[in-house]
């Protein structure tokens, strides 16, 4: 059922990501635009639980610019009005509200996530930092701004695009007995036509090699890359092998590195001590720092790009690719069952065969986001360094005398006087329910720190 419901958002997320939807608890401190407009996104992508905290009464002075309360309510408590509503848009999602203070609400461990859509508290801020994500927003006239904290957060599915594993420069013995079947000499023109670049990048490589001109310069690439256009038959008609080969020649000299980040996290992990306790990231990690100790390189992702060729020999080479990769993470499984043996209190935690698939496939561009501590809300800096600076901390503060020394701040002091205007806190709900759910799903890479939108130019800034 949930896979009919949400079936465009699994193309982004996959069934991974909403599973881990399904399983966050939000809590939301507020009920004004900022909360129902950020609410109403992730209830539609749905999010599991939201706690809706506030004790505001919905009158016209509160409550004008948010579409999910009319003048009819006005009197009610708002925080039940909207979660009332949320409710309508989707019914799988346990929405509850608690009559409360925001400014005083106890924090603690259970929260997947906390939106504050009040007015900073450090001592909020500073607890959510201790237990979980958090985002702060505020909205004020035609400014503002968004600000995310998280101690540590980590992500296997990036989805960042990169060069393809193809590991030209380490074919295994599979790959290269492949390779050495195939005559191309022997091949009609129909079959020559559609043998895949990767072959014919090997093939061309070997005689590259073989003629003593192997050079990583620029110019011998060049040279590398006109042996490839030489070398398409004139029997053949359709060449775009040949083409795709020409094009991708850069790949044969692209080596098969383990990159910096990820050579920073497994050392990290490698010397990590191992429990019950340990996130499942990190104990994959140290398995994988064993991995990559062995063999110099990490597990093949088997994954094969589009490319010119018939099924048979596509498929052929697909095979080949995958059988590799399999391989390798049958080897990983090995590691780290003897990792996670090396448990000596409590029970290791459950890691399912699609999360240690994901983990092998994914390896290269796994992340690990920092922040040390959570910005201090209380001591706004003695100048700013740009408008996107004077906008974020005079939203946060904006206390009189604080524009004195700074005429620019005056000004914004007096346009961030006026209430919340629906289509800027629409915006910044926009934003910060994306980067919730990049959070939530632990698909793609949120970011850190604040995001401040400018109503007035229509530019999204990072102080």
């Amino acid at each position: 059922m949930a896979s009919q419901r949400y079936d465009r958002q699994l193309r982004l997320w996959q069934e991974s990501g909403q599973e881990n939807l399904i399983n966050a608890r939000i809590l939301c401190l507020g009920s004004n635009t900022l909360a129902s407009e950020t609410l109403k996104s992730l209830v539609l992508a749905g999010i599991g639980h939201v706690t809706i905290v506030d004790d505001v009464i919905a009158d016209e002075s509160n409550s004008s610019t948010n579409f999910f309360v009319n003048s009819s309510s006005y009197g009610q408590r708002r925080a039940k009005i909207i979660s009332e509503l949320l409710k309508q848009l989707n019914p799988s999602v346990d929405i509850v509200y608690e009559i409360k203070s925001p400014n005083n609400y106890n924090m603690h461990y259970n929260w997947s996530l906390v939106i504050s859509c009040v007015q900073p508290n450090q001592d909020l801020v500073r607890s959510a930092f201790g237990c979980c994500p958090f985002i702060q927003l505020i909205s004020k006239g035609f400014y503002s701004s968004v600000y995310i904290s998280i101690k540590e957060h980590t992500v296997v599915e990036t989805h960042q695009s990169s060069t393809p594993d193809l590991r030209l420069d380490k074919p295994w013995p599979e790959l290269l007995a492949y390779i050495r079947s195939i005559d191309l000499k022997a091949l009609d023109p129909m079959d020559h036509a559609h043998v895949p670049y990767v072959v014919l990048l090997i093939i061309f490589l070997d005689q590259y090699k073989a003629a003593s001109l192997n050079d990583p310069s620029s110019d011998q690439k060049s040279r590398f890359k006109n042996l490839i256009r030489a070398s398409a038959p004139s029997t053949v008609v359709d060449t775009e092998n040949y083409e795709q080969a020409s094009h991708y020649s850069y790949l044969a000299f692209a080596p098969t590195e383990i990159p910096s980040a990820v050579e920073s996290i497994l050392s990290e992990s490698a010397t990590m001590p191992i429990s019950s306790l340990t996130p499942k990231f990190w104990i994959l990690a140290k398995a994988l720092s064993v991995f990559a100790d062995k063999h110099g390189v990490l597990p093949l992702s088997g994954v094969l790009p589009d490319m010119k060729a018939d099924s048979q020999q596509y498929i052929a080479l697909q095979n080949i690719y995958k059988a590799k990769a399999d391989q390798d993470i049958a080897e990983f499984k090995i590691i780290l069952n003897s990792v996670l043996e090396d448990i000596s209190s409590g029970s290791p935690p459950s890691i399912t065969p699609t999360e240690i698939e994901s983990f092998c496939k994914n390896a290269r561009f796994l992340t690990v986001l920092r922040q040390e501590s959570p910005t201090d809300f209380t001591k706004p800096p003695d100048t700013f360094n740009n408008d996107a600076e004077r906008i974020f901390w005079t939203l946060i503060d904006p206390s009189p005398g604080l524009g004195d020394n700074d005429p620019e701040m005056s000004k914004l002091l007096q346009v961030t006087a006026s209430p919340e205007q629906h289509n800027v806190s629409a915006f910044a709900a926009g934003v910060a329910s994306q980067e919730a759910t990049k959070i939530l799903t632990r698909h793609y890479i949120p970011h850190i720190g604040a995001l401040v939108y400018d109503g007035v130019h229509g530019t999204l800034y990072t102080p």
